[in-house]
């Protein structure tokens, strides 16, 4: 038996992240074999506790979602905090 390598984190961070997808997406994504930056450029990070209103930049802290996902809630965020700022 050979001494397993270790998985770089990036691939392991597209496993996880392909996770998140729909099934059928996977699995096609996984039979094309596409590389693990391809996956992780599917995905932002984003904060639950808003950064601009104090939200750390740790894990507990950060939901990834897919861009199209994220740019829509980022757009209700801004709206939230220009809110918060005005009262």
């Amino acid at each position: 038996m050979s001494n397993r390598g270790y998985i770089p984190y990036g691939e392991r961070l597209a496993a996880v992240l392909a996770c998140l997808l729909p099934q059928e997406q996977r699995d096609s994504l996984r039979a094309d074999k596409v590389g693990s930056q391809f996956i992780l450029n599917l995905f932002q990070f984003d904060h639950i506790v808003l950064h601009a209103q104090g939200g750390a930049d740790n894990w507990w802290n950060l939901d990834p979602k897919q861009i199209v996902e994220h740019r829509e809630k980022s757009k209700r965020d801004t709206a939230i905090v220009a809110k918060s700022k005005r009262i």
